[in-house]
């Protein structure tokens, strides 16, 4: 028997590592809830969406997503929190969260009532992601273990609200000048 070469090993290794994405991922009650909190929140906001500005909250949407993916990367890669369960086998974080349930909520928040409120929306925000939503995704729910307060993430929440809801007013308006023209 000759030893394997070292691109074999490398070949074992990832296939051991995708079986075990599958035995411990796919297999799992968690991971299916995080397809179902990836999918559901978006085909609700399409449905429920403002036909007339939902590009604007598209965008806005997308821009939360994208910050709020870059502050989860430098948490996990500073130790913050670790991941119990992830969607794919790629250090991404956990994308229901990140990717759809906060764009989702903060593009739904934004559009109540777009011109009133502000700052009660982003402590109302603020306080029930932080002190109800952060307890059952990792307490209830085990997809995370944080190693940090949670109510270090207020102010992160309350700043997402005023951004957002800047950017989406900047984008009205945008439009409107644009159509005015």
């Amino acid at each position: 028997m000759t030893p394997r070469t070292e691109a074999e090993n490398s070949c074992y290794r990832d296939v051991r590592s995708i079986l075990g994405f599958v035995q411990n991922g796919i297999c799992t009650w968690q991971w299916w809830i995080c397809i179902v909190f990836s999918i559901l929140p978006w085909w609700l906001w399409w449905k429920y969406r403002d036909k007339f500005y939902w590009k604007e909250q598209l965008y806005t949407g997308a821009i939360i997503t994208i910050i709020s993916c870059v502050l989860d990367a430098v948490g996990y890669s500073i130790g913050y929190w670790s991941y119990n369960v992830l969607i794919l086998p790629l250090p991404i974080g956990i994308f229901p969260y990140d990717a759809t349930l906060i764009p989702v909520i903060i593009t739904t928040i934004i559009r109540w009532r777009p011109n009133h409120f502000k700052v009660t929306k982003g402590i109302l925000f603020s306080l029930i992601t932080t002190f109800i939503g952060h307890p059952i995704f990792d307490s209830w729910l085990h997809f995370v273990n944080h190693y940090w307060n949670n109510s270090n993430s207020l102010p992160i929440y309350f700043v997402f609200i005023i951004v957002a809801d800047r950017i989406y007013h900047k984008l009205i308006c945008r439009r409107e000048a644009i159509s005015y023209s």
